[in-house]
């Protein structure tokens, strides 16, 4: 075979020059095709110890290590093909089981770092609770650990405190090796070791990195408010400010979501589509002349005018008459279930738009059953959960205990054993619950645990006894 020789007019470097053109605008074609480059924050798994009713390590995970067809759109994998990571899970058990505890915990660790730059030296740790049933943990510290990701990097932070100092603490993350993913330290603050002790991996850059904390400040919190630290720790930082969010606690705390007329009518849309028999919500700005007169003559016009802005606006809901009018109810004239989801929809809309995590004990209080299923229909479906948000709920609702619903994985059971706490996933279980079984009559058949022991026979006996004496003690 003859090879033509190249006309003179090109060189040897500008023929490398468009074959790296052409590679380029391929490798560009082909990532615009099929790779989502948006920024992905996601949580993966929490593991806390020593925190009220859990004694032992226990640990919460949102990986989907299983059955990866089953369900396969409420699994996102944010890093790397191998790593699925589940759009939300549900946690099941009787009262006093430990359910919230899970979740408190999570708050309580979360508010830590994003506050614990504030303590002064000295400062006690409030969120250091540990298992008050057993002498020896009282001495012991508390310990929190979880792994998330940020950007698509995963990482893996520890801590580890008791009520007046940070024993140890250190963050890692996965830096993308040759052939796998090599889990390196960013850094460790090793056991009672002092600021000037804490130590550096060798990615750790960018900045200042020796920053001064008080025995009782985590570093990642003192770190992450320095302008001058490096950019990846105030990244990670921020994770813990702004991208775990719970509810409904949190639910009121939007209050200029009022203003955005697009936001009103998605609300309106959504309570008109689940049979609230309201067609439309109406933001009015109306003057509470007996709330102005009660406001301090002091109060700074800053905020004076904030509070005016945001009284003033009044909230109704439209229902049809039977001849077509529209007629407006005030917000006290709707249910109370109505109330709850109407200040839990703006909440639910941004997690689902800026892709946070939504963290929300007892689903059911707030919202009925079938909009408890339909909100965790909502993530699981990622034609409309795009940005990868994630749901972890407690709740009672055995509806959503359904294999057609929820995969194994989803699932999360606590149970009391000997006054702590224990955690427990339906895909922990022995191979004969299948993820096609019935989980919620199993459940409720007391053959996976979690349910309340009720002594109905003692109880009984106890009014009764109770009745006899005229209401005194037996």
């Amino acid at each position: 075979m003859q090879y033509k020789e190249l006309p003179d007019r090109f060189s040897v470097r500008q023929l490398v020059l468009m074959v790296l053109s052409f590679f380029v605008s391929l490798f560009q074609a082909l990532f615009c095709l099929n790779i989502n480059l948006e920024p992905i924050t996601m949580l993966v798994d929490f593991t806390v110890k020593n925190f009220r009713s859990i004694r032992d390590e226990q640990t919460f995970s949102f990986y989907a290590q299983n059955h990866v067809n089953h369900f396969a759109g409420s699994i996102h994998y944010p890093s790397s093909e191998k790593l699925g990571i589940l759009a939300s899970a549900g946690i099941y058990g009787a009262n006093a089981s430990g359910k919230s505890t899970v979740l408190d915990a999570l708050k309580n660790f979360f508010d830590f770092i994003s506050n614990s730059h504030r303590l002064s030296e000295g400062d006690s740790i409030e969120e250091y609770q540990p298992y008050r049933l057993s002498a020896k943990h009282q001495e012991l510290p508390s310990c929190f650990a979880i792994e998330f990701i940020v950007d698509r990097m995963r990482y893996v932070y520890e801590i580890e405190l008791d009520a007046k100092r940070i024993i140890s603490e250190r963050l890692d993350f996965y830096s993308q090796g040759a052939s796998r993913q090599v889990r390196s330290k960013l850094f460790e603050r090793a056991k009672n070791a002092t600021w000037e002790d804490i130590t550096f991996g060798t990615y750790f850059k960018g900045g200042t990195r020796k920053i001064p904390v008080f025995d009782n400040q985590a570093y990642l919190s003192k770190a992450g408010n320095s302008p001058d630290a490096p950019g990846i720790i105030r990244k990670v930082y921020q994770f813990f400010r702004r991208n775990v969010i719970f509810a409904p606690k949190e639910s009121g705390n939007q209050p200029g979501w009022r203003k955005d007329q697009d936001l009103v009518n998605q609300v309106g849309n959504f309570l008109s589509l689940i049979d609230t028999g309201i067609s439309r919500v109406v933001i009015k700005k109306e003057q509470d002349e007996d709330f102005i007169r009660h406001l301090p003559e002091d109060l700074p016009d800053a905020i004076k005018s904030r509070v005016l802005e945001e009284i003033s606006l009044v909230n109704y809901f439209e229902h049809k008459a039977e001849d077509g009018r529209p007629v407006l109810f005030t917000e006290n004239e709707e249910s109370d279930g109505t109330q709850a989801l109407f200040h839990s929809l703006p909440l639910l809309f941004h997690v689902l738009k800026e892709g946070r995590v939504l963290i929300w004990d007892e689903l059911e209080s707030s919202l009925h059953p079938h909009v408890s299923e339909l909100v965790v229909s909502l993530f699981n479906n990622p034609a409309v959960n795009r940005h990868h948000a994630q749901l972890l709920f407690t709740t009672h609702n055995l509806d959503l205990m359904d294999s057609s619903k929820m995969r194994k994985d989803q699932l999360w059971l606590t149970e009391k054993v000997n006054g702590a706490t224990q955690l427990i996933s339906l895909d922990e279980f022995d191979s004969t619950l299948k993820p096609s079984s019935p989980f919620a009559k199993w459940y409720d058949e007391g053959r996976l645990g979690g349910l309340p022991a009720i002594g109905s026979n003692k109880i009984e006996a106890m009014l009764e006894r109770w009745g006899e004496n005229g209401g005194r003690d037996a």
